[in-house]
């Protein structure tokens, strides 16, 4: 016995030493050595905004792939940071420093062109692929077949602006005010060829250096140098030379017409007029100016509305298109490592280098493109993301769509379609080509209440909100209709209507019940979404696109703001088994296949898009609460049927009783919670009555071999205990254990809603 005691003491220290042991030979896999990916920013002292946000972005992405599959190939991803001071000279001693270090597989950031432009002939000389975020001088990736860019370069966006201010402002004359750089110089020189071609005239076209010390006097010397006043100047500059250009000519010509470049085309330029103003308020200066964007949030896609609302939360600030497109850079470079077959090992560097370049040389179609925030990404010749841009407007401090966009036409020949809108006026000629001109509808939403929701079975819900739309000119409100409505689809009569200056205003009071294809394999451990859907049903999306209206909703476009506004509204007040745990107002497209019965499109069915704005309330089931309300006389039957491996393998006829009885019951519950679901495939909570099953089967089994061992062989009894013995530890171990699975499996919360 004493021996006995002594091997169960030493039993633990021989399972380590098993372990351990195991561990040294190899029997489990090691953590795999990192792939290196490289970010080049200026620097804090530089530019502290270009720094962290090109840096933020990308480490979410990496944080993102890390978490949720362990990196690429089991490599996690480990993101290095080079200075590169925002000048050229520093630039190549930094790309040359990662040449030596010989670990990263693709640099990325690269987000200013000279210095870009300098790094790239590095890295394609050391073979290196790099792409980046915010350079779009054509310099930078043109003749370099290692260098790749996720958005315009400026020769398009020179040309879009131009064909923009000719084509809906008909503008004829122009000024240039351009940054004294490889970016500034490139983008005046795009703008004044293409709005030459559209036979505007250029005034004037005048350099300014940033860091100048007398940056404000160059600019107003520019200005009274005109010696004919513009209809618009158009601004090729940085935000901080653009202040300066904004402020002045805004006290010199008042009624000018702005337009800026991209890196004026977000929110931050109104910080930057402000500094530039003493810290005073620029929403009378900033009214009324348009820039372009690589993207704009209110018009982006469901991916881009997440992305905005993840980083928001987590560093504390908006995003901007530059944030959005580092975060684009990362994920096609990982997404490009996973497609390209990249072993991930160092000492196969130089070889997953080239595939890693091969590959993103291989995507050339949208069709192939990777599925990033600012639309699913390919490269052209010169490895250039060739996008539609959006133009912006500043509105009461933030940087909105343009109530007018223009959508490309793409057709080699005009039809009667296209003839058909340039009489109208839907369609515009633009050089050679001809684009529409797209109407901008900004849409909002506050929502009141939900009520009788009956996810399981019905699949419905009731929503009561206010709906309201800003736009320009005319829209016909009777061929609106939500896609999800159970009853009447159409918005009825208004309950306001307004104009404000060129803006039209209505407003809507929807109370009706709305439907959604509910996911309910995680029943009840599951999440949904509460979705109600808008689109027009005649006007295609290259008419017509429906926009989140951030002006009108303020602050409440963020998960942790529309849920504040949810609990204001008490909207949840009337359920009690589901908690709102996220919210998202956001645009996207819904498509149509079909020949609509066209002779002409006989043999293949056309792609017709429609706009559609989405308001999406994602719920979660409160797991606790169902457990307690259904399952808790399941669990009082299991507890009675583990309380009859107590009693002695002789008593047969009991144990059988209580087992029959068991099983029966058990099968009734779980017949009566299957039939509350209206779906025709397994949930979750099958899977944990097999479970059950599968226990009740081994007890019987068990009862019926003491039975037998017992009166028909006689048995002392001493076999029987010891199966007893391990079936009542059996039990609770699988019981306990299958619910400590789904509680991690199902990320199943234990505190009461």
């Amino acid at each position: 016995m004493k021996n006995k005691k002594i091997l169960w003491s030493l039993l633990p220290i021989f399972i380590l030493l098993g372990a351990f042991g195991l561990y040294r030979s190899d029997a489990f896999p090691k953590r795999k050595e990192p792939i290196y990916i490289v970010v080049t920013v200026p620097g804090l002292d530089i530019s502290k905004a270009a720094t962290e946000r090109s840096i933020n972005a990308i480490q979410l992405y990496l944080d993102e792939v890390n978490a949720t599959s362990g990196g690429v190939n089991g490599h996690p991803l480990k993101l290095v940071q080079k200075i590169d001071g925002g000048n050229t000279a520093q630039a190549e001693k930094v790309a040359n420093e990662i040449v030596q270090e010989k670990r990263a597989l693709i640099v990325l950031g690269n987000g200013w062109s000279g210095p870009a432009t300098a790094i790239g002939k590095v890295f394609a000389a050391n073979q290196i692929p790099a792409m980046t975020a915010g350079a779009t001088a054509p310099s930078v990736t043109e003749g370099n077949d290692w260098f790749f860019r996720v958005l315009n370069n400026n020769n398009s966006q020179g040309n879009f602006i131009a064909e923009y201010a000719s084509a809906l402002f008909g503008y004829k004359t122009a000024t240039i005010i351009y940054e004294d750089n490889a970016y500034g110089q490139s983008l005046a020189e795009a703008f004044e060829a293409a709005f030459k071609t559209q036979h505007g005239e250029i005034i004037d076209s005048s350099p300014v250096r940033e860091k100048s010390e007398s940056l404000t006097e160059d600019v107003q010397v520019i200005l009274q140098s005109y010696a004919e006043i513009p209809e618009m100047v158009f601004l090729a500059t940085s935000k901080a030379s653009g202040a300066a250009a904004v402020v002045n000519l805004r006290n010199e010509y008042p009624d000018i017409a702005i337009i800026g470049g991209d890196d004026l085309g977000d929110a931050k330029f109104v910080e930057s007029v402000s500094e530039y103003l003493g810290g005073k308020g620029s929403a009378n200066i900033m009214d009324g100016i348009y820039a372009a964007s690589p993207l704009i949030f209110d018009i982006a896609n469901d991916r881009a509305q997440k992305f905005r609302s993840d980083y928001l939360e987590k560093y504390g600030e908006t995003p901007t298109w530059f944030t959005a497109t580092s975060y684009d850079s990362a994920l096609v470079a990982v997404e490009a490592m996973r497609k390209a077959g990249i072993s991930g090992d160092q000492d196969k560097l130089v070889e997953d280098r080239q595939k890693l370049r091969d590959y993103l040389d291989t995507v050339d179609r949208a069709e192939e493109g990777f599925a990033g925030l600012t639309g699913d990404i390919y490269f052209d010749d010169n490895h250039n993301f060739v996008q539609p841009m959006a133009m912006g407007l500043f509105e009461s401090q933030q940087f909105i769509s343009a109530p007018i966009q223009l959508t490309a036409i793409n057709s080699g020949a005009v039809t009667k379609d296209i003839y058909d809108g340039l009489k109208t006026g839907d369609v515009i000629r633009l050089g050679t080509q001809y684009a529409y001109k797209t109407q901008i509808v900004y849409v909002g939403i506050d929502i009141n209440e939900f009520k009788d929701l009956d996810i399981d079975n019905g699949h419905a819900y009731l929503a009561d909100f206010y709906l309201w739309f800003r736009y320009q000119g005319n829209l016909n409100f009777d061929e609106i209709a939500f896609d999800n409505s159970v009853g009447d689809t159409s918005l009825g009569e208004p309950l306001q209507e307004k104009a404000f200056g060129d803006m039209n205003y209505r407003l809507y009071h929807i109370r009706d019940t709305f439907t959604n294809n509910f996911d309910l394999r995680n029943y009840p451990f599951d999440k949904q979404q509460l979705k109600i859907n808008l689109r027009h049903t005649a006007l295609e999306r290259h008419n017509l696109i429906f926009v989140v209206d951030l002006l009108g909703l303020g602050d409440v476009t963020t998960r942790t703001t529309i849920l504040q506004s949810l609990d204001q509204a008490r909207a949840f007040a009337a359920i009690n088994d589901w908690k709102p745990i996220n919210g998202y107002f956001h645009a996207d497209s819904v498509h149509e296949y079909t020949t609509r019965g066209d002779p002409a499109q006989f043999g293949e069915k056309i792609d017709i898009e429609y706009s559609r704005f989405n308001a999406a309330i994602e719920i979660q089931r409160d797991a606790i609460r169902f457990t307690s309300k259904t399952m808790l006389p399941v669990l009082c039957i299991i507890a009675l049927a583990y309380l009859g491996l107590f009693l002695p393998g002789k008593e047969f006829e009991t144990v059988t009783g209580i087992m029959t009885g068991t099983v029966l019951s058990v099968v009734f519950f779980h017949v009566d919670l299957s039939g509350r679901l209206n779906v025709g495939y397994t949930v979750a909570l099958d899977f944990a009555f097999y479970v059950i099953y599968a226990l009740l089967a081994i007890e019987l089994m068990i009862s019926i071999i003491a039975w037998h061992r017992s009166v028909i062989e006689g048995d002392d009894g001493k076999f029987v205990r010891r199966l007893f013995w391990l079936m009542r530890t059996l039990y609770p171990i699988v019981l306990i254990g299958g619910a400590i699975l789904m509680i991690i499996n199902y990320d199943i919360s234990l505190v009461a809603f």
